[in-house]
């Protein structure tokens, strides 16, 4: 059994994980540290195995009862809060990580920005932006991707196109698409064209059957 669990857990299928427990324990099968250790180790702490199982407010107990709070528990946290929409709690906890010195990095980001899909949310876009641009996690594909999502879930396709355009280094052919989807969602259509000429004349050799499969629907 605590092969199967370890199984689970390095492929992260945490439901079975909790169905392969309860099946033990209905069997008979006592539980041990080598049992929970196993499981613990592969999801970080208890406070992460509750958040990824959707036990956020278990979860969130067990988080303020650690003694020192770190990186990993706090993304841990603020997953489970965006899996179920709590923004209000998740902005908290992103403002006590900064407040208490806790590094932040792609794991506090990316998570926390897709909690931003509304208009009304701008400002908080914005607040979160300027903490990537301070922490230097804009070169990060996943936490620029996610801010360029933020933007367009708020409505502001010219910030959203500020941030593409800003961005250092070499833009990964998902950067390209998420920027096209913020135009085409918003009916941004000589925007979008020109982005995909762009990337055709950048990129002449890649694939962009996606793009284009993007103007077809």
């Amino acid at each position: 059994m605590e092969l199967v669990n370890r199984g689970y857990v390095n492929h992260g299928i945490l439901e079975s994980i909790w169905a392969v427990l309860m099946r033990m324990k209905h069997c008979g099968f006592c539980f041990d540290e080598y049992t929970f250790g196993s499981i613990l180790k592969g999801v970080g702490s208890n406070e992460c195995l509750f958040a990824k199982c959707g036990r956020v407010v278990d979860a969130r107990k067990c988080f303020d009862c650690m003694p020192e709070r770190n990186t990993v528990s706090c993304n841990a946290l603020i997953s489970g809060y965006v899996e179920m929409g709590d923004r209000f709690n998740c902005l908290l906890l992103f403002k006590s990580m900064h407040r208490e010195g806790v590094r932040l990095d792609d794991g506090t980001f990316s998570p926390h920005l897709t909690a931003f899909d509304n208009p009304d949310l701008c400002k908080q876009t914005t607040q979160v932006h300027c903490a990537i641009i301070k922490h230097g996690m804009l070169s990060d594909c996943s936490v620029l991707n996610a801010t360029i999502s933020a933007y367009s879930g708020c409505g502001s396709v010219k910030d959203a196109k500020k941030v593409f355009d800003g961005a250092s280094g070499e833009r990964v052919t998902v950067s390209w698409n998420v920027m096209l989807a913020a135009c085409l969602e918003h009916d941004k259509w000589a925007l979008a064209f020109n982005l995909f000429r762009s990337y055709s004349i950048i990129y002449p050799r890649k694939l962009v059957l996606i793009l284009l499969r993007s103007f077809v629907y």
